[in-house]
């Protein structure tokens, strides 16, 4: 009896090799995905160099805020960073200084824009839609220079947020860390695309990060960029 099931029991092991060796090969042809962690590091090194830094003057006072590429001759920034300064002082990602011309600040909403007299590279295009859930990166200056160019990352938790304070239009809010200085940098998708720029977060609050939105921008510039 014994005799007659080995031959049986030989073929059932086979068989089940040949299955297991089926599926490494099955599982070793797969596509390759490319995490989001791996996507992060280009995403920055392509969308920084179009990030300044901002140093603003009022008599003895200063301050500092970021700004982003958006035309030749055109930066976007948040309003509060150049309103009612004296003179302001943009470097971009090598450090080199970007001379201003003017500025224009929305009486509305929180942002601004600045003519320099140089031309400018790394042009940031507007994304089309915004989405609660969306994953996000911010680039910018919180504390000043010494933190020049911080990446940090999150997702977009809301939309038509309305918030009188940092202006009259709808905003947006995501988790990704902002702070002091981070203000007027922008929020892009993981497609390099300008959502927003930074106009602010709630005192007090924990990942709640205030954005003012592209749409906004759009309605400000008329038409002018972007």
């Amino acid at each position: 009896m014994q005799r007659k099931l080995m031959p049986l029991i030989i073929l059932t092991i086979l068989a089940c090799l040949w299955s297991l060796n089926k599926t490494v090969v099955s599982l070793s042809n797969r596509p390759v995905t490319i995490s989001r962690s791996n996507q992060l590091p280009g995403l920055y090194s392509e969308i920084s160099k179009s990030v300044v830094y901002i140093k603003c003057y009022r008599g003895f006072e200063s301050g500092s805020g970021s700004g982003v590429v958006i035309g030749e001759h055109t930066i976007l920034t948040a309003a509060h960073v150049v309103q009612d300064m004296d003179n302001i002082k943009i470097l971009d990602y090598k450090g080199n200084n970007i001379p201003v011309i003017c500025w224009e600040v929305d009486p509305n909403d929180d942002c601004a824009i600045i003519t320099t007299a140089i031309k400018l590279s790394g042009i940031i295009q507007s994304a089309k839609t915004a989405t609660v859930g969306e994953h996000v990166i911010v680039i910018g200056e919180p504390f000043g220079k010494a933190f020049y160019n911080t990446m940090t990352y999150g997702i977009i938790t809301g939309l038509n947020r309305h918030m009188e304070y940092f202006g009259v239009s709808p905003m947006l809010t995501v988790d990704a860390a902002t702070n002091p200085g981070n203000s007027g940098g922008p929020v892009l998708n993981m497609d390099g695309k300008l959502i927003g720029i930074v106009s602010g977060s709630i005192r007090g609050a924990s990942n709640l990060g205030i954005i003012t939105t592209v749409k906004t921008v759009k309605e400000f510039l008329n038409g002018r960029q972007l």
